[in-house]
């Protein structure tokens, strides 16, 4: 059975933290505990509170020998047994569990000071003396130690600044550090500070904001809702049937940069029910086109214009570009359609000659071998019913297959390009040019 007497000295040597002064007004840590870096070294690179030469403050002092209470207390303050001395959550000299009074009684006179926690070289990139400390412990991880934190709300165990000056395990599993002595009371102060500050979301400020509710950070945080809306359950309460967006309730039945949905632009058109209307001059072709000058819909949805085609004016018209036989399609013949006896002079299929200065002869206003309804291979101005077109598009054959046949005798397929480059020289009337 434990003396009840001896209870709170025992409690206060189990808890106490040993600690070495060093040379340098740092602490030296003996290389037998964590975050030694090797033995008497001065160096205190870690995220915990470590101190300064001196021992632990023990109350004010008072010179004036009539003073018998001061004396008193300055006596009971130094007795070793700790009786009657300190509260649970306060030191001798006064501190408090909030930050304030942790800086001043325990960081300031026992952390601080030149290769400690102070200045641009503080110890793990620590500044205790800063304004902005809250906002530099809490939530903000270990410059040395990965994984931990300095500070997590409601739990000094996870906490390094209070870990590695407790006896806790942080990132080198081996016994606690032991500094200058710490009384169970100043670790308890820290401890309870810790404690006091609630583990929650707090959207870069130092207050707990719940999101669910919070008009600022509406469902997450920097998520405004709009002047004057409240933020229920997570979502901004815009009366039905608008919607938040951006920072404005907007009714999405008839707003045309909302339609049906936040950004859903109409581009001009007006918004009914939720849905783009279109402009007096376009037609709704699954989306809203100018029959005028659309090339897939020219002068009505679902009427497009042959590939060396422009809708203008609503009907489909040869592009104004230019387009000759000498310099745009006889390369073209050249390159995909003589080869390999094809459709050369030596022995030409169907015969149908391709070669430079034979290609207008035996093609613009000759009749295809091949059909025997009449067809044209070239038709001036005329490409839809050209059979030499329809025969490079696959479509409407009289006989054979797509030509020039893609890895045959032909050479290759043409591309769409090409094949709008013979398009727009049919179109424009098949000049010898």
């Amino acid at each position: 059975m434990i003396d009840p007497t001896m209870a709170k000295p025992l409690l206060r040597v189990s808890l106490a933290l040993c600690f070495a002064v060093g040379a340098a007004g740092c602490i030296k840590r003996n290389p037998e505990f964590i975050g030694a870096s090797g033995a008497e070294t001065g160096d205190d690179d870690d995220d915990s509170v470590s101190t300064t030469a001196g021992t632990t403050p023990t109350g004010p002092s008072d010179d004036d020998d009539d003073n018998d209470d001061n004396d008193s207390a300055t006596t009971a303050d130094t007795d070793p047994t700790g009786d009657d001395t300190v509260g649970s959550t306060g030191v001798e000299d006064g501190c408090m569990p909030n930050l304030e009074s942790i800086r001043a009684t325990i960081f300031e006179p026992k952390c601080t000071g030149e290769t400690c926690h102070e200045g641009e070289l503080a110890a793990a990139a620590l500044d205790l003396t800063t304004a902005t400390l809250f906002d530099d412990l809490l939530d903000v991880q270990s410059a040395t130690c990965f994984g931990w934190t300095r500070v997590v709300g409601e739990d000094p165990q996870s906490s390094i600044l209070y870990a590695r000056v407790a006896p806790v395990d942080t990132c080198v599993p081996d016994k606690p550090v032991k500094h200058e002595e710490l009384s169970d009371d100043e670790l308890s102060c820290i401890a309870s500070w810790i404690m006091s500050i609630e583990n929650c979301e707090r959207c870069g400020g130092e207050d707990c904001v719940e999101v669910s509710t919070s008009a600022l950070h509406c469902g997450e945080c920097q998520n405004p809702c709009p002047t004057g809306i409240s933020c229920v359950e997570s979502v901004c309460n815009c009366p039905d049937p608008q919607l938040a967006c951006g920072d404005t309730c907007t009714d999405t039945m008839m707003d045309g940069l909302n339609c049906g949905d936040c950004g859903n632009d109409c581009a001009g058109a007006t918004c009914e029910m939720g849905m783009c209307d279109c402009l007096p001059q376009e037609l709704n072709c699954g989306s809203c086109v100018d029959p005028m000058t659309d090339n897939q819909h020219c002068g009505d949805c679902d009427q497009p214009c042959g590939l060396g085609e422009t809708c203008q004016m609503g009907t489909c018209q040869c592009s104004d570009i230019v387009t000759t036989l000498s310099g745009d399609v006889q390369p073209i013949f050249t390159a995909n359609c003589t080869a390999n006896n094809c459709h050369d002079a030596t022995g030409p299929k169907k015969n149908l000659n391709l070669e430079p200065g034979s290609t207008f002869g035996d093609t613009v206003n000759i009749a295809a071998e091949e059909c025997n309804d009449g067809r044209i291979r070239v038709v001036p101005g005329d490409p839809d019913n050209s059979y030499l077109m329809q025969k490079m598009l696959g479509v409407q054959m009289c006989s054979g297959v797509q030509m020039p046949q893609t890895g045959g005798p032909g050479g290759k397929g043409l591309t769409e390009e090409e094949w709008g480059v013979v398009w727009a020289w049919i179109c424009q009337g098949a000049l010898d040019n």
